[in-house]
């Protein structure tokens, strides 16, 4: 039997893994979309996004790691118009959780905000 608590700090490693997915995916789209255009300051935004997604890679690997620590991983992710859809198992029992894709949009920006901080050497709030 899974008790509550560990089954909240599973959900979280979850869904920080799916933001983390996701934020990787958006800074790469970004990347290209900088790289392409002519932009005075381009190679600096290119180097602030390189940064960031170094940074993503390693939070993203803790929070794997983490999650199989805890005998969790992450079986299945299918994104849909309006939520992501993540399949999920803990000591061998499945778990189905989905995000809405504007809460992802929000939690994708605050992840950002945290990377820059973070990389300028700034607490995020």
């Amino acid at each position: 039997m899974i008790s509550g608590e560990e089954y909240e700090s599973f959900l979280t490693l979850v869904k920080k893994t799916a933001i983390l997915q996701v934020l990787a995916l958006v800074l790469q789209a970004d990347y290209r979309t900088v790289a392409r255009f002519p932009c005075k300051l381009k190679e600096i935004w290119l180097e602030q996004i390189r940064k960031m997604s170094e940074r993503l890679a390693e939070k993203e690997s803790e929070s794997r790691k983490a999650l199989r620590r805890m005998g969790g991983r992450i079986i299945a992710v299918k994104q849909t118009p309006d939520h992501r859809e993540i399949e999920a198992e803990l000591h061998g029992f499945l778990y189905k959780e989905k995000l809405l894709n504007e809460w992802i949009k929000v939690e994708c920006m605050r992840e950002a905000q945290t990377l820059l901080g973070e990389a300028y050497g700034v607490q995020s709030e």
